[in-house]
Order: structure tokens, then C-alpha cells, then sequence
């Protein structure tokens, strides 16, 4: 493993076209959290990645939601779904977890390594090693979680793995890691959504449009002509679209837009 985790200034543009990328989506909670994870894992060369928030990261954990990534390259999904039922049983079963969430109290945001977490020995013989990662066929995790909010309790990161046989990741790799995910959670709850965020990939694809014209500034009569649709469905939709927001009004809908800067990119539209 080189012993350098200096970053290259090829690296830092890959992160920052990485985390505009994510901007651009960030209306979509699932789209940006797709890119994020499948293109910082292809940064540093990982196979597998697991990214979510955590309401409560040192004690009982709760899951505020997570997202995959490469599964869909031969992974049994079925250690995925185990690791879940552990999860909920015994928070504490994974040792990596565990220890990684130890460490973190006294530095946030840092990138380790399964061999910087736990001895080969120790990981050989644990349950989250023959129950979970031997059956996804994976191994080498990386954590990264940095904190969301003022606490040190609310959480947002992810977990990279490669397939079994391959090496550990480098310094470097998590160097990597760890500044996206930085400047990644600086951006959530403002210009990236929250799982908890209302999402405009929940409303139905008619709706979708709807917003979209409302966005753009058009009236009731120019989204029905637009659309093909009457002004009573049009009407119907606003509706819909005011109660998924929590607004009542159009400038309301266009001030929350224009506050978390998500600009006219409209991802969930196609």
C-alpha cells in the first residue's frame, strides 16, 4: 500500500466534476445518490457500494435509507438482504462497523480501511465475514461517514468494497473517498436532498410534467395547452404537487427551488 494519501490535482477535478454532477441531480434524492456512488466507486476502483444517512450512528443505529451500487455485476444480493435481517437484530454484529464507528468519534469523516479496522484474524472468524461478505463475494470494505448536522450522531456516507481476491485500497483511494464525501455532506439538505426529502421521482410521470411547466413559469391555461390535458386536471395535479411539497402556494414551490439552487436541470422528468 503506498504510503502517500497526498492528492493529485487530477483527483481533485475528478472530485469536483463529480460533486457537480451530483448538484445537477440533487432534486432527485435517488438520482444524484446513484451517480454519487457508482462514479466514486469507479474513481477508486471498487466493485460494490453502499451509501446511506444514519439518524443514530454510534449506539442503535437507525437506517434513514441507503442506495446501491454493482450489484449488477454478479454480487449475490442475498448477503446484502442478510446483512439487513443482522442488522435489525444486532446492530452490533459487524465487527468493521463497529470499530470503524469507534474511531470516527475522534475523527469524522476519516476513510478506513477493513486491514486499518480489524485484524485479518479477527475479520476470518466473524459473523459479518461468514455470514455477509463471503456470501456477496466481496471483501476489503472502506467506510467513510462524516456528520450531517451539529451533532456527531447524524451521519451520512458509504461503504466500498472489492471482489474477493483483490487487494485493499490505498491511501490514496481513501484520501479520495474521504473529500467527496466531505464536500458531498456539506451540500445535503441544500442543494443535494435527503432521503427524507420530498422527491419529485415519487410523483407520477403526468404530475412530473405539470411541475415542470409550473417551474418554468407557465399558467394554468399554457400547461393544459402544452400538455394536451383540461385545466381541471391541471388544477388536479398542482394540487398533488402542492401537499407532496408542503407549500400552498406557486411562489412557495418556485422559492423552495430557487433556496436549495436546484435550478431548471429537471433530471426526474425523463
Amino acid at each position: 500500500m503506498p504510503k502517500s494519501n497526498r492528492l493529485r490535482s487530477t483527483d481533485l477535478h475528478c472530485i469536483h466534476r463529480l460533486t457537480s454532477d451530483c448538484r445537477d441531480l440533487g432534486d432527485s434524492s435517488s438520482l444524484w445518490r446513484a451517480h454519487f456512488a457508482s462514479e466514486l466507486a469507479k474513481l477508486v476502483d471498487a466493485d460494490l457500494a453502499l451509501t446511506g444517512e444514519f439518524e443514530t450512528f454510534t449506539h442503535r443505529r437507525r437506517d434513514i435509507g441507503n442506495a446501491t451500487w454493482g450489484f449488477d455485476h454478479g454480487f449475490d444480493v442475498g448477503g446484502w438482504v442478510l446483512a439487513q435481517e443482522l442488522l435489525r437484530k444486532d446492530p452490533e454484529y459487524a465487527i468493521t462497523f463497529r470499530s470503524y464507528a469507534e474511531k470516527r468519534l475522534t475523527n469524522d469523516g476519516a476513510a478506513l480501511t477493513r486491514s486499518q479496522l480489524v485484524s485479518d484474524e479477527e475479520w476470518d472468524q466473524s459473523t459479518e465475514w461468514q455470514m455477509v461478505y463471503r456470501t456477496l463475494g466481496v471483501d476489503w470494505p472502506l467506510y467513510c461517514f462524516h456528520s450531517m448536522s451539529n451533532t456527531d450522531d447524524d451521519a451520512h456516507g458509504l461503504i466500498l468494497c472489492r471482489k474477493r481476491g483483490r487487494g485493499d485500497f490505498n491511501l490514496r483511494e481513501a484520501a479520495i473517498v474521504r473529500e467527496t464525501v466531505r464536500q458531498i455532506t456539506a451540500m445535503l439538505g441544500q442543494a443535494l436532498s435527503l432521503f427524507r426529502d420530498p422527491c419529485p421521482t415519487r410523483l407520477g410521470l403526468r404530475a412530473r410534467q405539470v411541475l415542470k411547466c409550473l417551474l418554468e413559469g407557465d399558467s394554468d391555461k399554457q400547461i393544459a395547452t402544452r400538455l394536451g390535458i383540461s385545466r381541471f386536471t391541471v388544477n388536479q395535479h398542482m394540487k398533488r404537487i402542492f401537499v407532496h411539497f408542503g407549500v400552498n402556494t406557486r411562489s412557495e414551490l418556485m422559492a423552495r427551488w430557487v433556496r436549495r439552487a436546484w435550478g431548471q436541470k429537471f433530471s426526474w422528468i425523463e
